[in-house]
């Protein structure tokens, strides 16, 4: 017998080894979430304007054509308790001034770890130091086909191709004008993905968990005369009417109670702006690097006008 787990324990060993030493190579490619906590490691306490939320932002806002110093800490499908978690990392924000809060028709329904894109919950656990209970989010070998990760150490390695898309400001740079996607058929895919059973038992506690977030921020921010900033982002109009009228309501009821009830919570609704046409759209509810540009700028006058 002692022979046998002798023989087994030789056997794994060395696979074991192998595997520790991809995983720690993995670990080192710089990629949108290390470059992120990198970079608010060092910087928090010089940005006034810090931009949260899912896809919506992280391809929509660019801090490059803002007056403020601002950062761009969305992510896709990055849901509102993810961005209380991720702001609470990093405890010096002395010069903040506005919290940019994107508030639109999946954002108080919106879960990582409900969606398709769970498995960049690794990416938060591994880079941010955000607890999970799904051991498989604490290993990148666990993710993703392990032929991709290998062709992602031969990326970085032999060709010092990184996994940032994003810019120095966080801004995610993918979603180009240049292509050109259909926005009828991209609007029936999101609308379908994005509309939720509200009182399903999922539902309800995306509600709970994110309308938390949210009164934890204005708390914050209230405690150190911070500004917060609701956003809706512009959608495409065949986006729009397929949304459901019983989650738009919830949704924006909720917000209404918070602009009232708080005198540092302000609203800029664009959800619907006829100025952003077809062509600054990259999809039917994601703006291209236009359109992320005249949002930028719209957010810019929206905070200037704050009293």
């Amino acid at each position: 017998m002692k022979k046998l787990i002798k023989n087994i324990f030789l056997f794994l060993f060395p696979i074991i080894i192998c595997l520790g030493i991809i995983e720690f190579s993995l670990r080192k490619v710089p990629n949108d979430y290390s470059y992120k906590n990198d970079y608010l490691t060092k910087n928090s306490g010089e940005i006034e304007v810090l931009y949260l939320g899912s896809s919506h932002i992280f391809f929509g806002v660019n801090p490059e054509f803002s007056k403020y110093k601002g950062f761009n800490l969305a992510m896709t499908s990055q849901d509102l308790s993810l961005d209380w978690k991720l702001f609470n990392n990093f405890k010096d924000w002395k010069n903040l001034k506005t919290i940019v809060i994107p508030i639109d028709y999946i954002s108080l329904y919106s879960k990582l770890e409900y969606g398709i894109e769970d498995w960049r919950m690794k990416n938060y656990t591994i880079y941010n130091d955000i607890s999970s209970n799904k051991f498989e989010d604490h290993l990148e070998i666990f993710n993703g086909k392990f032929s991709d990760n290998i062709k992602r150490l031969k990326n970085y390695y032999q060709y010092g191709k990184t996994d940032i898309d994003c810019n120095q400001y966080g801004f995610g740079t993918l979603y180009k004008s240049s292509v050109k996607n259909d926005l009828i058929s991209s609007a029936k895919i999101a609308a379908k993905r994005h509309s939720i059973t509200i009182d399903s038992e999922k539902g309800k506690r995306a509600y709970i968990d994110n309308t938390k977030a949210i009164e934890n921020f204005i708390y914050y921010a209230k405690k150190n005369k911070i500004n917060i900033l609701f956003v809706s982002a512009p959608v495409t109009e065949y986006y729009s009417n397929l949304t459901k009228n019983e989650q738009l309501y919830t949704t924006f009821s909720f917000l209404k109670k918070q602009i009232e009830n708080n005198n540092n919570c302000h609203y800029l609704n664009l959800m619907n702006d006829s100025e952003f046409n077809d062509g600054y759209f990259f999809d039917a509810d994601h703006l291209n690097n236009l359109g992320a540009k005249k949002f930028t700028i719209k957010i810019d006058s929206a905070i200037q006008n704050i009293p």
